[in-house]
Parts: C-alpha cells; structure tokens; sequence
C-alpha cells in the first residue's frame, strides 16, 4: 500500500486528476453492469449502429494513450480487476469529455469449452483504446458511436 502512495505522490497532477476520474467512474460503472442488463442502459453508449471515419490521428494518440494508462492503472487502486466492458464504457465516457468520439464495440465468441463468450473493446481515431487483447476471436454483434 506504501508504494501506490508514493506512485500516485510522483504522477503529474493532470494525472493525478485523470486518475481520480477514472476510478470513480470505473467504480460507478462496476456497478451499473453487474446490477442492471445492457438494454436499461444502452441508449447512454452513443447512437446504435453508428459508424465513425476510421481515421487515424497521430495528434490524438497522446491523449488516447493517457486513457488507456490511466485505466490501466485504476486497476491497481481498486480491488476488483476492471472487466472489458467497463473499461470500454469508462474509455468512452471519458473521450467525450475531452472531445473525442468513439464507437464501442461489443462482440461474442466460444472458448475452448465452447461456451459462448462476450467481449467489448473501444476504437478511437482508428486506434483500439482498450480491450485489444484476444479482440479477433469474437464476431462484432453491436456496436455504438
């Protein structure tokens, strides 16, 4: 516990903030998801079907890389291990106050038991902001801009 303390002391203060931020929205999310089902709070994620230009821009891969590190970390300060969804849905929620659009992409597959499996990861700018890991073995079934 000492050595989160004095990794959080030696963080910038923007991110600092992002970091805040991003726990307490991770923590909220949590929530929502495990108690209530996708379609009470899906009208939130963006507009349905909407696709965005794919368009990679390098001057936002700044930004886009600070979320990813900060979501990243959150799992540290938290004792639950964040799940793709909610980090999709926290990723996206957090673009948008920064001004950025994104679409998140929810997707189902079978694992070697052959259960069907779900995943959701998030795409900005052309890049996969988080949930990138293992995101080829599922078939997209929704997704929202």
């Amino acid at each position: 516990m000492i050595t989160l303390i004095k990794k959080f002391k030696r963080l910038p203060v923007d991110e600092k903030k992002l970091l805040f931020t991003a726990t307490f929205m991770v923590i909220k999310v949590r929530m929502l998801t495990a108690f209530l089902p996708l379609r009470f709070y899906s009208s939130n994620l963006g507009v349905r079907h909407k696709t965005l230009s794919d368009t990679m821009d390098s001057s936002k891969l700044t930004i886009l890389y600070k979320v990813t590190r900060t979501l990243k970390r959150t799992s540290t300060y938290i004792p639950f291990k964040n799940k793709c969804l909610v980090e999709a849905i926290v990723a996206k929620k957090m673009l948008k106050a920064l001004g950025y659009e994104s679409t998140l992409y929810l997707g189902v597959g079978r694992d070697e038991d052959k259960k069907i499996i779900a995943h959701a990861w998030l795409k900005c700018c052309g890049t996969i902001v988080t949930g990138k890991e293992g995101m080829d073995r599922f078939a997209v079934v929704e997704w929202f801009s």
